[in-house]
Order: C-alpha cells, then structure tokens, then sequence
C-alpha cells in the first residue's frame, strides 16, 4: 500500500500548482481544499489516513498559500481558484473526483460545484462559508491591512503574526494541544511570514477576497444535484452550524449530516481520526 506523502509541483496555464498527494493513482481520487490562512499543510495527517482506506488523495495549495505560484497578474479570488482548480483536474484526466472542502476552501467547492458538477461523485463540505457567512472580523481586519498594502509592512516588523492572530487560532479549537509551535509554522504562517514572495502573494489573495464570489454562485448552486455530506464541528465560533451550516442544509435540503461535537474549526488537526471517520462515511450518499 503506498502511504508515502509526496509534495508535488504542476504547472497549470501560467500558475506553478504545489500540491500535497498520496494513494495510487489507481485508486479513485479525493481533493482537498483548505481555507485561510491554512494550506495543504492542514490535511497532511487526514490525507494518508484517507489514503488507507483506498484513495487517491490530493491537497493543493491554492493561490495566496504555501508553494502555489501565480504570474504577476494572477487571479487571486475565490473565482480564479475554482478555475484553477477545475483546469487541473481536467488537466490531469481525474474523473468523479470526491472533493472535500474547508472553511473559504468550502466556498470555492461550491463555486467548482456549480461550475461543472460532471467533475464529481460527491462532495464533503466542513466548517465552511457560504453565501454571506464571512469574511469574519478576524479576517476583515487582514483585508483592509492588505489593501492599505500594510500585511507585508506589518510582518517584516514582526507585527505579524501576533498574539491576537494566535488567540484567534486558539479559540478556534476545543483542543489547545493541537496548536503546536510547529504546528502552527508549518500549517498557518509558513511563507505568508518567512518569505517576501509568501508575504506579497498572501496580500494579493486577502485584497481578493470578496463575498460577492459565493452570494452570486446561490442560485445556481440549488440546482446542483450532486450528493452532499455536511461534517461540522459544533464549537466554532466563527462559521458556526446555526449560520453557515444552516443555511447549506436549506441550500442542499438532502444532505447528510454529521455534527461533531467536541470538536472546533479545525477538526482536521484536533479531532483527525474523528474527522477521517466521520468524512469516509460520505461514501454511503452516493
């Protein structure tokens, strides 16, 4: 069985695609889409467990993150990442992928899912937004530093992260013990602190973000008929059951539900075998 975790490179059009994968290709494929200020970092632990169970599982990091590099007029929104995203896949001849997607990474699985459902056996959503369920006020705040053009100025003086970026991952969690030191350099600051290009492409991606991208995409995501496996952790303060994932269950009134309920926003690295066992149950809605 191959459990080796590999960290890839691909170009796609004119961007250098970083992506985590593991699993044979021969196996059917599972993308995973993270959200901010992860990268695919987030799902590496998730990702082998998963590939155990015989699947070929890839996580890539999307544009603004980790390795992934765009030209200088890249398209940094939660549109030019579904575009991305979906060139790749046709790209590589992946069918009836399985896509799971993560906080702002959910709200570009639903893009992708309107955009071409033909992609996809079936789709896990977690912790995510939709509609107009963000950008929350942690994340407004890195918005309006990155277009005042402050995000890079305020991390080469070491304003950046801070301790009120590190309190905001804290009580994201149940389990404080998740949020390692290295941890927390490896998944959430990695580039986006350490390096110049990290640190002007992360500004790009905030200045982008816009909620516009999934109140737009609603009316056409109704219509999507493909099967839907909402996995929440219940004590997330900031994409909570009672908004967001409220608001999926009425957009995909035949979803499958699964609630976890000691568990926070990031479950992938908290709650792990919880969390695999929870997702590996969306093979029952297909």
């Amino acid at each position: 069985m191959d459990t080796e975790i590999k960290r890839l490179s691909v170009k796609v059009g004119d961007t250098e695609l970083s992506y985590l994968e593991v699993g044979s290709k021969n196996k059917p494929t599972a993308l995973f889409i993270h959200g901010i200020p992860a990268s695919a970092e987030l799902w590496r632990s998730t990702i082998v467990e998963v590939s155990k169970r015989g699947w070929h599982c890839i996580a890539p990091d999307l544009p603004g993150y980790g390795d992934t590099k765009l030209p200088e007029n890249g398209n940094y929104s939660l549109s030019g990442a579904s575009r991305l995203l979906q060139k790749w896949i046709i790209q590589e001849k992946y069918q009836k992928v399985w896509m799971i997607g993560h906080d702002i990474g959910g709200g570009i699985a639903q893009i992708l899912m309107a955009q071409d459902e033909r992609l996809f056996s079936h789709v896990t959503l977690s912790n995510c937004i939709t509609a107009n369920s963000w950008p929350v006020l942690s994340v407004r705040f890195l918005i309006w530093t990155a277009k005042l053009r402050l995000f890079r100025f305020f991390t080469c003086l070491g304003l950046f992260p801070n301790p009120y970026a590190n309190w905001e991952l804290s009580r994201s969690v149940c389990d404080k013990r998740c949020l390692t030191p290295e941890a927390i350099s490896r998944i959430f600051w990695d580039s986006k602190v350490t390096s110049k290009r990290g640190q002007l492409a992360f500004q790009k991606m905030l200045v982008s973000l816009d909620p516009k991208d999934t109140i737009n995409n609603i009316s056409q995501l109704r219509r999507v008929n493909l099967p839907v496996h909402l996995v929440w952790g219940v004590n997330d303060p900031n994409q909570k059951w009672e908004g967001a994932g409220r608001l999926l269950r009425e957009i995909f009134p035949s979803a499958k539900i699964t609630t976890l309920p000691n568990a926070g926003h990031f479950l992938q690295i908290e709650s792990m075998e919880v969390y695999v066992n929870a997702i590996l149950a969306s093979d029952e809605i297909q």
